[in-house]
């Protein structure tokens, strides 16, 4: 066979694995479960220190193909095409403001106490007050007239005083826009780096492993007729199970890229073109991200 198809052959089972990784588990998941008509849980009798070796064992085995494919869904929902063209297109948006870019700051600081102060008014709107009776009178410790003494103030109107007053939002930075986290409440918090979104997986994983673990390590199995491949059907069990987180990693990685990672670098090629704009900078970007498609994909989810 020539060098070509064996290369050929190998992407196509490649290929196949790829599309129908989540079929096979579910496959082997079934057969297992089956399996678990010959077998009885029971306890292992096993000595503490076996238990505390066994439980490390599966602990860093769970860990390990967790992070394997985890990583593995990074890589390859970061080498999705519109993910790609995102990336070339902020990298592209940052070299055309540089020009100005000693003003990026000055302009955030400035975005920022506007975006501060328009959620402020939003808050004290819904109760009634106005931001400029909010600046003059709240904002320095009064009451308005109309309310004969503080113990007079509604409940919802002094709530409302008080959420204004200790709003925090995320400041928009220039390293923020143009370094390589999003919410509703907190509009420059764009999301999370991919380093960050890596850490967080591993803490939050960590502890369903732990208990995983530490339950294979205090039970076994033991057959009803006594066969002698229990302790087989016992360990495809439990890779089943790691099989099982690990592919949950897998696809929240892949999806955290070619999403919410993707949709983060969109908001920031958004603040970098509003800069510009305002700055008179011309650019035939905005030409380039609509041929590419980008904002209606980010638009449509």
């Amino acid at each position: 066979m020539a060098e070509g198809q064996l290369v050929t052959t190998a992407e196509k089972v490649k290929d196949f694995f790829r599309r129908n990784i989540y079929t096979l588990l579910v496959a082997c998941a079934a057969v297992i479960y089956v399996c678990r008509g010959l077998i009885q849980i029971a306890p292992t009798g096993k000595t503490v220190g076996e238990i505390v070796a066994d439980f490390f064992l599966a602990l860093v085995f769970g860990v390990s193909l967790s992070k394997l494919l985890g990583l593995q869904g990074i890589r390859s929902g970061g080498a999705q095409e519109k993910v790609v063209k995102t990336q070339a297109l902020h990298s592209k948006t940052v070299k055309s403001i540089s020009p100005k870019i000693e003003e990026l700051d000055a302009w955030c600081e400035e975005k920022t106490e506007k975006t501060r102060e328009s959620m402020k008014a939003r808050i004290l709107l819904g109760v009634g007050i106005s931001y400029q009776e909010y600046t003059e009178i709240w904002l320095k410790g009064g009451i308005p007239e109309r309310y004969p003494s503080r113990r007079k103030v509604p409940f919802n109107i002094k709530s409302a005083v008080w959420r204004a007053k200790h709003l925090k939002i995320t400041p928009l930075t220039a390293a923020t826009l143009t370094a390589e986290d999003y919410s509703p409440h907190d509009p420059f918090a764009l999301g999370d780096s991919k380093e960050k979104h890596i850490a967080k997986s591993d803490v939050k994983r960590l502890a369903s492993k732990v208990f995983t673990a530490l339950g294979f390590g205090l039970y076994g199995v033991k057959l009803v007729q006594d066969l002698n491949v229990s302790d087989l059907i016992w360990t495809c069990i439990q890779i089943v199970v790691f099989l099982i987180f690990a592919a949950i990693t897998f696809t929240t990685n892949f999806f955290y890229m070619t999403d919410t990672y993707r949709i983060r670098l969109v908001r920031k090629i958004d603040y970098l073109e509003a800069f510009r704009n305002e700055k008179g900078l011309s650019s035939e970007i905005k030409d380039e991200r609509e041929s590419d498609n980008i904002t209606p994909e980010v638009q449509n989810g």
